[in-house]
């Protein structure tokens, strides 16, 4: 009988450990190196992860700033001390910083400085997008996943100078290939974007929050 296992087992095993583990156990050899950097291999641990969803939320703990903190929260019922904190690595002692998004367990913050980090805290690694250009008519911004190309994309939408009656304006940046595309629409009458507000990502759009227009008359 063979003393070693076929790589087929070994991956079966591996995909089913959590990703902070996965980062140590590539050190054990090239071959498990070779495999949970694979690309096909990070796939099937994120569909089989995500069949067991969990059930907490993350909220930010804002203190001081560039020392950005989150917890994670689930049962009411249970104490929040049994829930670890995380911590971004990403530190600017002169930034604030607030979530975008969530997806497939990694999260993009934005900095009051306009700068974009997509995080993910189970290895607490981060990438830092280039910067976008500078605009004092941001509206909201979101943060999304496109299946069919495995594309991650980050979303900013601001209003022209001519206010919240002309046509939004859209800019999409894709970690894929690291462009970034403007897009012009006009909003939903009689619906507005909420400015400021945080996004959802649910069965593939992304979903903000809307008022509804004030029809005044004298």
């Amino acid at each position: 009988m063979s003393n070693y296992l076929p790589v087929e087992i070994i991956e079966e095993i591996l995909v089913r450990q959590p990703a902070k583990s996965l980062m140590r156990f590539r050190s054990v050899c090239k071959t498990w190196y070779s495999l949970i950097s694979n690309s096909r291999f990070a796939t099937a641990h994120l569909a089989r992860s995500n069949q067991r969803p969990s059930p907490y939320f993350l909220f930010d703990q804002r203190g001081c700033r560039g020392n950005l903190r989150f917890s994670l929260h689930g049962n009411p019922a249970i104490d929040s001390s049994d829930f670890p904190e995380f911590h971004t690595p990403y530190e600017d002692r002169y930034a604030n910083f607030k979530i975008v998004g969530s997806v497939n367990g990694l999260i993009c913050l934005v900095a009051n400085s306009g700068n974009f980090i997509l995080w993910n805290p189970s290895i607490n690694r981060y990438v830092k997008l280039p910067d976008l250009r500078r605009t004092l008519y941001i509206c909201c911004h979101g943060f999304g996943y496109h299946a069919p190309t495995n594309e991650y994309k980050v979303v900013r939408i601001r209003y022209p100078e001519g206010g919240e009656d002309t046509p939004l304006v859209a800019e999409i940046y894709s970690f894929n290939n690291g462009e970034c595309r403007l897009l012009t629409f006009s909003p939903s009458a009689p619906f507005i974007l909420r400015p400021d507000t945080a996004s959802v990502f649910m069965n593939g759009a992304l979903h903000w929050l809307v008022n509804r227009k004030q029809n005044l008359r004298f």
